[in-house]
């Protein structure tokens, strides 16, 4: 995967609901310190997701629709999509591996 894609209220149904595949995206905000302690975290992952993952970032205050069209009530936020439904949420910073083996599972 090239990296993570920045998402907008206005391309998040496009990169991520009319994805065909698995997506992952952080929910975050920048006033968030478990948020800045999780970045690096998801940039690695992103870099090293298997090729067709989309990995994106949705920062809650720049994407308020977004957000709450997935119940999002905590960041970080970390929500596996499936052929654009949601198949799993997990709140907190999560490990590299955590999200590497999640995404394995949904592509098995």
């Amino acid at each position: 995967m090239a990296g993570e894609i920045e998402l907008t209220d206005a391309n998040f149904e496009q990169q991520i609901l009319k994805h065909k595949g698995v997506a992952v995206v952080d929910f975050f905000a920048t006033w968030c310190g478990p948020c800045k302690a999780f970045g690096p975290t998801f940039k690695e992952f992103a870099a090293e997701a298997p090729a067709g993952v989309v990995a994106a970032k949705a920062d809650v205050d720049q994407c308020p629709q977004a957000a709450a069209s997935q119940g999002v009530m905590s960041v970080p936020t970390i929500a596996f999509f499936k052929n654009g439904e949601v198949v799993e949420k997990l709140v907190g910073a999560q490990r590299k591996a955590a999200l590497l083996d999640k995404v394995k599972a949904l592509l098995g």
